[in-house]
């Protein structure tokens, strides 16, 4: 298994960082209101942003760590929950573990085709 080791508090402002940057890509986009910001966001929306920084974060990770079972899940799940306190929203503390697991998987899927279809999906 492949651990990654990153404190909770540098997940929680690592994802918190990515949600501003895609709030202000969805107000460029015309898909939510400028200048509304993410502490008024609805709680769907705003565990939507949560989820969709998550994704784009962890997809940033190198190959290697997909090509065995990490703690990718529990860092994101951690870092969800820890909103609750950043945003005073306990909803954010409903989030399961089996949520975060269904957001990366696709990602899993993505390696587990390249490794099946060429060997191995690694360049070195």
């Amino acid at each position: 298994m492949i651990e990654i080791k990153i404190p909770a508090s540098a997940a929680v402002i690592l994802l918190k960082q990515r949600m501003n940057q895609e709030l202000s890509m969805r107000e460029k986009a015309g898909k939510i209101s400028s200048g509304i910001g993410l502490n008024n966001l609805s709680q769907a929306e705003l565990l939507k942003i949560a989820e969709t920084s998550a994704f784009d974060i962890v997809f940033l990770l190198p190959a290697d760590v997909w090509s065995e079972e990490n703690n990718v899940a529990d860092i994101i799940y951690k870092a969800i929950h820890s909103l609750a306190s950043v945003f005073n929203r306990e909803e954010f503390k409903l989030y399961k573990r089996d949520q975060a697991e269904k957001l990366i998987k696709p990602i899993k899927n993505l390696f587990a085709q390249l490794d099946n279809s060429k060997g191995t999906p690694f360049v070195n």
